[in-house]
């Protein structure tokens, strides 16, 4: 036929064109993404051209697109490469979607700290249930910079999540948190208070009201103070969310409890039952809280 004629000599153009021939070549593969054996074998040994390395990314892209088994079993010893390489590799995989998954994960159980980074990045942007709670999981990694990693790529993810996506990783994030495993550690309590807060999840701010108390460590407070502000969104706390963390502009920790508190507070309709309570904080102890009760009572 002469799609396939047509195809054989755009193949052809990998393995024996000039250099610009060869990476045009690799760019319209990737957009035809074609199944046929014959291109993605050529694409794949277009991978370890060390000396043309936009013909090597050309060629990832190019397989990212096309997606089937074969394509990925080239593309995933990429994990293991360097600069540029490596990450179109991640971008790539991600590409193939949940049929990398398996895989993906199979990676994840052996891995490097630096391998285990992209595989993060990959499942961030797999965007399905199972790759957002391995990614999850990452926050109970005993290496710091491992769980920063993690979080790093869940929300450098959140800005391309459809309304249902987004809906969706609140609620896993929610119960994750809710989790016994998760009690038991305070960065993964505010890695995911952290995330919550990006996602503007409104299901959680119970348990930021909950993470936010006197009992709770000052980190975890901040935190929680924080992720509730970046749910509100500016808008309006509800009376429920007042009355919780009004009592915190008395708290001794100005950076950790009251900044965020009054972050949240600014834009409260307060009722007159908080007249006296106001009139009370004229006399606080630092002129944020002093210009917050003057703002307030000009108001009422």
């Amino acid at each position: 036929m002469a799609a396939s004629a047509d195809l054989k000599r755009i193949v052809a153009l990998l393995g024996k064109g000039t250099t610009e021939e060869s990476i045009a070549a690799a760019v319209v593969l990737g957009a035809l993404a074609p199944k046929e054996k014959s291109a993605v074998d050529a694409l794949a040994a277009c991978l370890g051209a060390r000396d043309n390395l936009p013909l090597a990314l050309a060629s990832a892209r190019a397989l990212g697109r096309i997606g089937n088994a074969a394509a990925l079993k080239a593309l995933l010893p990429l994990l293991r490469a360097e600069g540029e390489l490596r990450d179109m590799g991640a971008l790539a995989i991600a590409d193939c979607g949940r049929a990398a998954l398996p895989a993906v994960r199979q990676e994840l159980a052996g891995a490097d700290f630096h391998t285990r980074r992209v595989l993060y990045a990959i499942l961030a942007r797999m965007h399905g249930a199972e790759a957002l709670r391995l990614v999850l999981e990452a926050f109970l990694d005993p290496n710091f910079e491992m769980v920063k990693a993690a979080s790093r790529e869940l929300r450098s993810q959140i800005p391309g999540l459809s309304p249902v996506e987004r809906k969706a990783a609140g609620a896993a994030a929610l119960a994750f948190l809710k989790s016994k495993q998760v009690a038991a550690s305070r960065t993964a309590v505010n890695s995911c208070l952290i995330y919550l807060g990006h996602l503007g999840t409104a299901e959680a701010i119970p348990e930021m009201l909950r993470r936010s108390s006197p009992e709770e460590p000052r980190a975890m407070r901040r935190h929680a103070l924080l992720a509730l502000r970046g749910t509100l969104q500016g808008g309006r706390p509800s009376p429920r969310v007042v009355e919780t963390i009004f009592p915190y502009l008395d708290d001794p920790n100005f950076e950790d409890v009251v900044e965020p508190a009054l972050a949240v507070l600014e834009r409260a309709k307060l009722p007159a039952a908080f007249e006296k309570e106001l009139e009370r904080l004229l006399g606080g102890r630092t002129p944020q809280v002093r210009g917050f009760a003057v703002r307030k009572l000009s108001e009422s």
